[in-house]
């Protein structure tokens, strides 16, 4: 749970720094804000490249990664805009398992096994209000994960005796966001935020046969994870 209250924390900080942005007067020679300059005022098509850091969230996974996702959106009015992102995520750990072979009485485990999903995702996300530069904003999207989990190691009684078997798959996957944006020039915003994703589901089966013991490991999963991105928003 601490990236999320770290998120959470986050926050409430670019809230509270936003109300006073807004509150706080102009320095000396200072223009004010003109508001007719904000990218987030203005219809039509935008382009958002984004990185970050991810957080494994589900009990048998663990690990951080860096993110990054790319795509293309339109903003509809003030407060409405979508977007279509792809996005990576790699790096975590799917976690290792043991169990006695009820056959044998022999205890046989999986080892960590890193595994990567990628997100392709329909977006919708609505502005709250502006606040001199800052506009706040919550969200959400829907779509398709594709993951892949690598090889664990196999091991029989403590010792290591092989590998085990790859896999693939793809399934729903969504997300939660809230976040802000920040109006660098009329056509560029600078864009803040934290998401809750699931990016889907796991099943891995380990056959320890080959190796004397008459058994099959299956490891299954929901992938969750808590994210922090920073990224830029370009409006044509």
């Amino acid at each position: 749970m601490r990236p999320f209250k770290t998120a959470l924390l986050s926050a409430c900080i670019l809230a509270s720094g936003s109300a006073l942005a807004a509150d706080a007067p102009p320095y000396q020679g200072q223009k004010p804000y003109n508001r007719s300059m904000a990218s987030s005022d203005q219809k039509g098509l935008y382009l958002r490249l984004d990185t970050g850091a991810g957080f494994a969230g589900s009990t048998n996974t663990s690990g951080t990664t860096p993110i990054v996702d790319a795509g293309i959106g339109y903003r509809f009015n003030r407060h409405l805009r979508s977007d279509i992102t792809v996005g990576y995520n790699g790096s975590y750990q799917l976690n290792g398992f043991s169990a006695v072979n009820p056959n044998s009485g022999n205890t046989i485990s999986t080892g960590k096994a890193d595994y990567d999903s990628t997100a392709v995702l329909v977006n919708v996300y609505y502005d709250i209000t502006k606040i001199n530069r800052f506009t706040p904003y919550v969200g959400g999207g829907v779509g398709m994960s594709f993951t892949s989990v690598n090889a664990p190691t196999l091991s029989i009684n403590g010792s290591p005796v092989g590998t085990g078997s790859s896999s693939s798959s793809s399934d729903f996957a969504w997300q939660l966001a809230l976040g802000t944006g920040v109006d660098i020039t009329k056509n560029i915003s600078l864009d803040i935020g934290y998401r809750y994703a699931y990016l889907g589901s796991l099943n891995q089966n380990n056959d320890f046969s080959p190796y004397g013991e008459n058994a099959i490991i299956t490891r299954t999963g929901n992938l969750y994870a808590h994210e922090l991105q920073a990224g830029m928003r370009y409006r044509f």
